[in-house]
């Protein structure tokens, strides 16, 4: 994965720093979890909580650790990989 830029930034109630950053993967583009630093496995994009609570409607992560994001924090992370996409397979196109 190539890094391209920070998505956004949130400090964790435990004091960690979380980034969510734009990577390219083998194909596309997609989003990834920072945590202090180091990268956390897990899905591409933010994901739908079964039970979502309170503000919280979204997540990233895997089962050892996992950020919650809101409905607005998700929408922004999936828009900008999608812009990407978009503009990629536009640039492969010509």
């Amino acid at each position: 994965m190539t890094f391209k830029k920070t998505l956004l930034k949130k400090i964790l109630s435990r004091g960690e720093l979380v980034e969510f950053i734009l990577v390219r993967g083998p194909e596309e583009y997609q989003a990834a979890l920072q945590v202090n630093g180091s990268h956390i496995p897990g899905p591409p994009l933010p994901l739908p909580l079964e039970c979502p609570k309170e503000e919280i409607t979204h997540w990233m992560g895997n089962r050892k650790l996992c950020v919650g994001l809101t409905t607005k924090e998700a929408e922004q992370i999936i828009a900008a990989v999608e812009v990407e996409n978009n503009s990629l397979q536009y640039r492969e196109q010509l």
